[in-house]
């Protein structure tokens, strides 16, 4: 599951004055490399024509234009476009730009204060500002739930959880069936987890830590950690009855072992990750409401229908201001992903999957007042893809409402808001910064 994918005609030459080191890996190829989290990744394959001939109308100047997406978990995607490093994906062979990255866990503040500072690689404060790459976006592309399996050797349960239970599992305090429902079978529960550090673990974490209270959930800890392993203080003291998993294909993989017919799990909502039939999905009751749900568009909607929306205050696009990470500020990319850690009503574990990129891509190439090819190329797939909402309903996951979309979109593609300050490629900002390209050397 996870390794390069390729995509022909995708889009005009991306032509990167710093990406001499690309050359050992694609000659004469453009190529756009990006990665990151699982849960999205068949979506993605799909779109820019991994798995198919591109179902977006991207530009075509050149058959060996490419594009690279590698699943890595959402943690390995964050660093990777924080550091420009590639490695962290990992791409095989010489460094290469890394020019997006998707994650279903939202940028950390402290991850984006790095990114920022003086010795960052956006460089948005201090002396340096024109070596930079300038501002980072962050997009919501869907919302998605997490969906938590039930399989069992008797066959497919019907299984309502409450929040007591789903604290007890993953905490490790439930791990027999009988404890759930005395009609269940008395068989011990085998526990499936990721192994890397996951936007789905994030999500997972983030609500049992808003919705458990300490004696349901034994030893653990829940933070709203990356990689699950860390709620227990590590490996070595997790449950027995946990059995771990890399990526969202290595969790089906895992559901369809015939070893351990007894077994709860949490997946990306993709059909191309749908385990077996003898495995179904279990029913999460809200513990706010009391209703029960299963990770349907609609329950999805229900949950996140009030934090899908635009941040609408006053633009500043000065970091050094006080008032910089208001929670009304459209240029602070950590507002435009909403946390909802545990709705009030609809389905209990939910979130986004988003999109990392940079406003500015190697101003050295620019043509006049241009946009460069890899900002064009960027933008056109951003807009390619909201566009599509079937597609993004047919791989699970839930379309932003259009309201929301319009205002991404004027935000960053069109810039048809705030005079186009924030749009990829602006013409009077990106042309102050050497934007991204070539490759960084990770801070010490």
């Amino acid at each position: 599951m996870d390794k390069h994918f390729k995509l022909k005609h995708a889009v005009s030459a991306l032509l990167f004055a710093g990406m001499a080191s690309a050359a050992s890996v694609a000659s004469a190829q453009a190529v756009v490399n990006g990665g990151g989290a699982t849960l999205p990744q068949q979506l993605y394959n799909e779109e820019i024509g991994i798995t198919g001939a591109p179902l977006f109308p991207f530009r075509i100047t050149e058959a060996t234009d490419t594009w690279l997406y590698q699943g890595a978990g959402s943690g390995a995607g964050r660093d990777a476009f924080r550091f420009n490093d590639s490695q962290e994906l990992p791409i095989p062979g010489a460094r290469v730009t890394v020019h997006f990255a998707g994650s279903d866990a939202p940028l950390l503040e402290t991850e984006y204060d790095d990114y920022i500072a003086e010795d960052g690689l956006g460089a948005l404060v201090g002396s340096n500002t024109a070596d930079g790459h300038g501002r980072m976006i962050q997009v919501p592309m869907a919302a998605t739930p997490v969906i938590i399996y039930a399989k069992s050797a008797s066959g497919p349960l019907s299984v309502e959880l409450t929040n007591t239970h789903l604290c007890g599992i993953f905490g490790g305090v439930i791990d027999n069936w009988q404890q759930i429902d005395g009609s269940l079978p008395d068989e011990q529960i085998t526990v499936v987890y990721r192994t890397e550090s996951s936007g789905t673990t994030t999500l997972l974490t983030q609500h049992l830590a808003a919705a458990c209270v300490n004696e349901d959930t034994g030893a653990a800890t829940f933070a709203g950690q990356g990689t699950f392993a860390d709620a227990f203080g590590g490996v070595p003291n997790l449950p027995p009855n946990f059995v771990p998993a890399t990526g969202s294909g290595g969790v089906q993989a895992e559901l369809g072992s015939s070893t351990r017919p007894e077994q709860v799990a949490y997946l990306s909502p993709d059909p191309a990750y749908a385990p077996p039939s003898n495995v179904a999905q279990a029913q999460l009751v809200n513990h706010q409401s009391g209703l029960s749900y299963l990770p349907t568009a609609a329950a999805v909607n229900t949950a996140l229908a009030a934090a899908l929306v635009a941040p609408a205050g006053t633009l500043n696009v000065d970091p050094t201001d006080g008032d910089y990470k208001d929670e009304a500020n459209p240029a602070y990319p950590l507002n435009w992903v909403a946390i909802v850690a545990d709705p009030e009503d609809g389905y209990p574990i939910v979130g986004t999957t988003n999109l990392l990129v940079s406003q500015c891509y190697d101003s050295a190439s620019r043509v006049g007042t241009n946009k460069t090819e890899a900002e064009r190329a960027v933008s056109d797939y951003l807009d390619a893809h909201y566009a599509n909402t079937a597609r993004i309903s047919a791989h699970g996951l839930v379309p932003l409402p259009p309201t929301f979309v319009a205002d991404i979109q004027a935000a960053f593609t069109t810039g048809s808001d705030f005079s186009g300050q924030l749009a990829i490629g602006n013409f009077t900002y990106c042309n102050t910064v050497q934007g991204r390209n070539g490759v960084d050397v990770r801070p010490s």
